[in-house]
């Protein structure tokens, strides 16, 4: 599944795509996400501004022979306005240790001078662990280095002229190598690949792209997992709880949930000030349970506005041609609290909770997928929408959302703020 990320801020005021640390500080800030097991793309336009960020699943471009996903993530780059990018090829986040430390060894293919000949056509089968598992700590440098070449193979391949991409990264494990193609002449099909050698890769708060971001107030995505596990095993606590009623109004129920995740996400917290959260938090979720709860939530998430009246129902259509408010872009503030009330639940756990319950979290992420979708990021609107559908397989906003992001139809509208052009339209 691939998604596409608008610039938040512009183009940074300094940006090295040489140095792999600030291509990954770049990639999370545009995101606000921490990717995994990810292919990225940093679109550019002439080698100087930043505009987009693409990402696709690292085993969906490995299981794509023909490169047709990888030919439609650039014509979508292009579609927004960039005539080039930059690559990185995450395994796992890039950081954290992976379980034998593949990318310490150099692949097999690999000249002495640290050249590679990528075979004519699609890039061969990849070498996998003997379990055949692609994913997480199954992933190993072969198959970064695969990745990268099929990006060079599919750039060079794009008419009427080739997409300009300078460089890929694989990195895994604090470290990376520089992939580069050129053409072989005379051979349609045919690239030479250059693998650089292994480099150590910077701490990304010491990246310049990092203190950009801190100077503009920007939110930094952490790779914390004892947070999130802190924060799940509190929010599985809210899952069996039964407020009292009659419930407020949704509005009021989604003002004190944003109050109670903030809550129940931080230290030092009393038991009593949690189980008033764990309570906050079901509120929103038993409201949501009624019919009409989940579009009057969307319609005030759309207004962005925590007071005053939400988006009226015939705005809706007008309001999605729009850039989304700042507190619901990736990063604002009623953004993070959605994302961290659905994505703290596990949604095996919703059989053994009340089905108000299940329902409330079910309309919540789809709500989030709704909002992903707007935001362009429709990898992790995919992610939601295939949650929500193997719970409730008839949910209408979802099956809407999967048709969308099956054939990437964008919002229309883009960083510049013109018109979304598509593949064929006249330019």
């Amino acid at each position: 599944m691939t998604s596409t990320t608008p610039s938040r801020s512009g183009s940074p005021s300094t940006f090295c795509p040489h140095d792999p640390a600030e291509m990954l500080a770049l990639a999370r800030l545009m995101l606000q996400d921490v990717p995994r097991d990810s292919l990225m793309l940093i679109g550019h336009r002439g080698r100087r501004e930043v505009i987009v960020s693409a990402r696709i699943d690292l085993v969906d471009t490995l299981d794509d022979p023909e490169g047709t996903g990888m030919d439609r993530l650039l014509w979508s780059l292009r579609d927004n306005g960039c005539d080039g990018a930059f690559g990185l090829v995450l395994l796992g986040d890039g950081e954290a240790p992976i379980v034998d430390d593949p990318i310490t060894h150099a692949p097999e293919a690999a000249a002495p001078d640290g050249g590679v000949r990528a075979p004519e056509g699609p890039v061969g089968p990849v070498p996998t662990p003997d379990d055949g598992v692609l994913g997480g700590h199954a992933l190993v440098e072969e198959a970064g280095l695969a990745a990268a070449a099929r990006v060079h193979m599919a750039a060079l391949a794009q008419v009427p002229e080739p997409f300009d991409v300078p460089t890929v990264w694989v990195v895994s494990g604090g470290r990376a190598r520089e992939v580069l193609a050129d053409p072989v002449d005379g051979v349609v099909g045919e690239i030479d690949l250059a693998v650089g050698p292994l480099v150590a890769l910077a701490d990304l708060d010491t990246t310049r792209v990092m203190a950009q971001a801190v100077t503009r107030g920007d939110p930094i995505p952490r790779a914390d997992g004892a947070a999130r596990q802190r924060l799940r095993d509190r929010v599985r606590r809210a899952l069996s709880c039964q407020p009292p009623q009659p419930l407020p109004p949704v509005e009021q129920c989604w003002d004190r949930a944003r109050a109670a995740i903030a809550v129940l996400g931080a230290n030092g917290r009393s038991e009593e000030q949690l189980m008033t959260a764990c309570e906050h938090l079901a509120e929103l979720w038993w409201s949501l349970s009624d019919p009409e709860a989940p579009d009057l939530l969307l319609r005030r998430l759309m207004s962005g506005r925590s007071t005053g009246r939400p988006v009226a129902v015939a705005g809706t259509g007008k309001a999605l041609t729009r850039r989304p408010s700042r507190s619901i872009r990736p990063g604002g503030e009623w953004f993070r609290a959605l994302e961290a009330m659905v994505r703290a639940v596990d949604p095996a756990d919703l059989g053994e909770v009340p089905v108000e319950v299940g329902t409330g979290w079910v309309e919540s992420a789809a709500v989030l997928a709704m909002l992903e979708w707007w935001n362009h990021r429709f990898h992790r609107c995919h992610e939601l929408v295939t949650q929500v559908l193997a719970v409730d397989p008839l949910h209408p906003l979802a099956l809407c959302l999967a048709q969308l992001t099956a054939v990437q139809i964008a919002p229309p509208w883009t960083p510049e703020g013109r018109a979304v052009r598509r593949r064929g339209d006249s330019r």
